[in-house]
């Protein structure tokens, strides 16, 4: 049981020291850590953890996770851990929890779950049962962290509840009294804007479905496929899926396209900015991209349609025949693609690979490439959008090409390290590239050993395996996060720690340029502890 979770939960990473020998930049490093215990993971066979229940809360810092307190068929018990610095908390026993309605509010400071007990459902909220209910739908915090939306069923109605936090019950402001909203025969799971002030949901009443956005019904259709809501990025529009008799059709605030034999599922997309709209229907065999209401050319199947990050330029990629096609602003512009389109952050440079006589090549700016057996998916531009990388195979080998120019003949390259999210005061960046695009990392493989390459010089260290990699936010330092043996190493440059476990869901976490934490993992006799693990990075 405990090697079993063990698998699980970790990666592998508990601290032990750190083992200087700088040779990125002149500079050797120590890392200084401090650990905080926060509570054991129990996995005794009658009190376990359920490793697929954990979340991780957006600042790293708290964990909740499900425990089963009994195998008994004849009774089983569970609570829900809140883990956090100052210790552990658990919830009251119900006779389940909904796995996937662990949530954090977007601040860390909320938390909410659904329990079950005798039959009735229970939401949970920093460990207050908020109601009583015979259905619920795992809820939401808003954006602005101010609110808490979920759906829910008593006898035959069904309902939406929007709760302003730290407002009592009888004060809610959204809907009524309570934040209830009005009684339906059925609801949809609800739909939030970015910003938090909107929510949109399906109901249905009698034999017809409708939106209701902003409290406000709209139209009756026969069906409103409820994971069909999409609001644009600033929540100024929304669109939705709906069927009226044989036809389907896509409502933009309100207005109907024309009709259609079928809308394929989650292709309704907006431009950034809100100003245009996007998706593909069914015609006859056919699928075909509509784009601001015009249909495009019929394809076997579409596999994307999207615009740009600018909203100027809108692409699709679809499949005719053996031959995957790519549209631009609706002209046909390349018939081999193997890698779709990618955007600069600013939506002016545009990259994609595109194979011909038995070779692939990128297309970057309009402009062909050096031929390679194969590109992978691995292209990305730099934040500042100058700076452009893939990852390519030479026969057996593979290259890194950064700004036009290739790397050493490697037995491998991670390209998914070319994406790796990671998150500094909860601001997203994409490695391969630091926060000012000026340096550069990914990881090769040579004799069967992983390395880090930084600016096109390779670390001394060697890896098993590699799970990360990233600059710190000052792009002074590369970290990275790999197994060795059955330990895992975070190492910072080429200074280490090693972790004999880190918890699944736990990224290292900037809280400033030289300081990151992450929640490493301590096993002994039936429990795991978990620790926060804080470290600061100093020159020697």
């Amino acid at each position: 049981m405990r090697s079993k979770l063990l698998t699980v939960l970790l990666f592998s990473m508990t601290v032990l020291v750190l083992l200087p020998l700088g040779r990125v930049g002149a500079q050797k490093l120590e890392l200084i850590v401090k650990e905080t215990h926060c509570g054991f993971l129990p996995v005794f066979p009658d009190r376990r953890v359920l490793a697929e229940t954990i979340t991780v809360s957006p600042d790293n810092r708290k964990v909740a996770c499900v425990v089963q307190l009994s195998e008994s068929p004849q009774k089983k018990a569970f609570e829900v851990f809140i883990f956090t610095k100052g210790g552990r908390q658990a919830s009251a026993e119900y006779e389940a929890v909904i796995p996937n309605s662990l949530v954090f509010s977007p601040d860390s400071e909320n938390f909410a779950f659904i329990g079950i007990r005798v039959g009735k459902f229970f939401l949970v909220v920093n460990g207050k049962e908020k109601g009583v209910y015979d259905a619920v739908l795992p809820p939401a915090f808003t954006p602005d962290r101010k609110k808490i939306v979920y759906a829910a069923r008593l006898g035959q109605k069904s309902f939406v509840v929007v709760e302003v936090e730290g407002v009592s019950d009888s004060q809610g402001e959204f809907y009524g009294a309570g934040g209830k909203g009005r009684e339906y025969d059925a609801v949809g799971l609800p739909v939030i804007d970015r910003s938090g002030k909107r929510i949109a949901y399906a109901a249905k009443r009698g034999e017809k479905w409708f939106v209701v956005a902003d409290g406000k019904e709209g139209t009756g259709y026969d069906e409103i496929p409820a994971d069909s809501l999409v609001f644009s990025l600033d929540g100024s529009r929304l669109a939705y899926v709906a069927k009226r008799g044989e036809d389907w059709l896509v409502v933009t605030d309100g207005k109907e396209s024309q009709p259609h034999e079928g809308v394929k599922k989650g292709s309704v997309v907006f431009s950034p900015d809100g100003k245009r709209i996007a998706y593909v229907v069914r015609k006859g065999e056919k699928q075909v991209p509509v784009v601001d209401g015009s249909e495009w050319m019929e394809f076997d199947k579409v596999i994307a349609v999207n615009f740009s990050p600018n909203g100027q330029r809108v692409f699709c990629v679809g499949q005719r025949g053996e031959k995957v096609k790519l549209v631009l602003d609706g002209a046909e512009v390349e018939d081999n693609i193997v890698v779709p389109p990618v955007f600069s952050p600013d939506g002016q440079r545009m990259a994609y690979g595109v194979s011909s006589e038995g070779k692939q090549f990128v297309v970057l700016d309009g402009v062909k490439g050096k031929s390679y057996d194969e590109i992978l998916p691995s292209l990305a531009f730099s934040p500042d959008g100058k700076r452009f990388i893939y990852a390519a195979k030479k026969g057996k080998k593979s290259v890194a090409v950064v700004d036009g120019v290739e790397s050493k003949e490697y037995d491998g390259l991670w390209y998914p390290s070319i994406f790796t999210p990671s998150k500094y005061n909860g601001r997203p960046w994409l490695t391969p590239f630091s926060l000012d695009s000026k340096r550069v990392a990914y990881f090769a493989q040579r004799d069967s050993k992983w390395f880090v390459v930084v600016d096109g010089v390779e670390l001394k260290r060697r890896y098993d395996s590699v799970a990360n990699l990233l600059f710190t936010p000052n792009g002074e330092q590369v970290v990275c996060v790999a197994k060795r043996g059955n330990k895992t190493i975070v190492a910072v440059n080429e200074s280490e720690l090693e972790f004999d476990g880190i918890l699944k869901g736990s990224d290292i976490f900037f809280d400033s340029p030289s300081s990151f934490y992450i929640f490493s993992l301590k096993p002994s006799s039936g429990v795991i502890g978990l620790l926060l693990t804080e470290v600061e990075i100093k020159a020697k």
